[in-house]
């Protein structure tokens, strides 16, 4: 936390470890395949990692295949990093297939992967 925002990229990318050494641990076809990570944050990061953590998302995606959704948690929740982060991961889900292959369902759209709590 060097500006007193939160370490997204961090939390993403340890998220991306387990998911892969889960992966190769077990059946390495059938893991990428229904993998969620969900992310409790109000968004605000670390403005010193900004870049970092979007490419940790999209990272996630490529690697893996896991969809992101965030839950947006407190008061002052930057919907717009939240939102910034499940397209970047998106982006890097879809680029793991060809535009030919029939089985790939297309990501989810963000607004239906992000909750704001306070709404409920």
């Amino acid at each position: 936390r060097r500006h007193g925002g939160t370490n997204i990229a961090l939390a993403l990318r340890a998220a991306q470890e387990v998911l892969l050494s889960a992966a190769a641990r077990d059946a390495p076809e059938d893991a990428a395949a229904s993998c969620t990570v969900i992310l409790l944050s109000d968004g605000r990061l670390d403005t010193g990692l900004a870049r970092d953590a979007c490419s940790a998302a999209c990272e996630l995606g490529a690697t893996t295949g896991a969809s992101l959704y965030a839950l947006g948690v407190g008061r002052g929740v930057d919907h717009r990093e939240l939102y910034g982060l499940l397209e970047k991961n998106a982006e890097g889900a879809a680029s793991r297939h060809s535009p030919r292959d029939k089985a790939y369902a297309a990501p989810v759209p963000s607004a239906m992967r992000y909750l704001d709590l306070r709404s409920l």
